[in-house]
């Protein structure tokens, strides 16, 4: 079963660098702020934000995979990774929007919640489940 990984927004997840075994190995780094996302995959973002949307952005280091999920109405959303995993032929990505629970007192302003989850660079394509 995956761990599942929870995230407010904006926030930047890191993998590590190893290429064996680096999807499943537990040890990742949260970056929280837009300031650790590189400027280009910012706007794209940025240009996104209102509807659903996923992208990935390469620079030659690093792969960066975003996961937006549009315009809501309040503040109090989550982001799960359900599953991130290396497969044959490509890299697939599993993420769940979490709303705020019926009792939980939340900011009244639209929000654009995402994710952006960066790790060593890779050729094999992005699957989003």
């Amino acid at each position: 079963m995956p761990s599942l990984y929870l995230f407010h927004f904006p926030c930047l997840y890191q993998l590590p660098n190893s290429k064996s075994g680096w999807w499943k190995s537990g040890r990742f780094r949260l970056y929280r702020g837009k300031r650790e996302i590189p400027g280009r995959l910012k706007t794209k973002i940025e240009e996104n934000k209102t509807t659903a949307f996923k992208i990935t952005y390469k620079d030659g280091e690093d792969l960066y995979i975003a996961v937006g999920y549009g315009e809501r109405p309040t503040g109090g959303y989550s982001i799960a990774v359900n599953d991130l995993y290396l497969g044959e032929n490509a890299i697939h990505i599993t993420t769940t929007l979490i709303g705020p629970s019926k009792d939980e007192t939340v900011t009244q302003v639209l929000t654009y919640p995402y994710i952006v989850v960066k790790t060593a660079f890779r050729e094999e394509p992005v699957v989003f489940h």
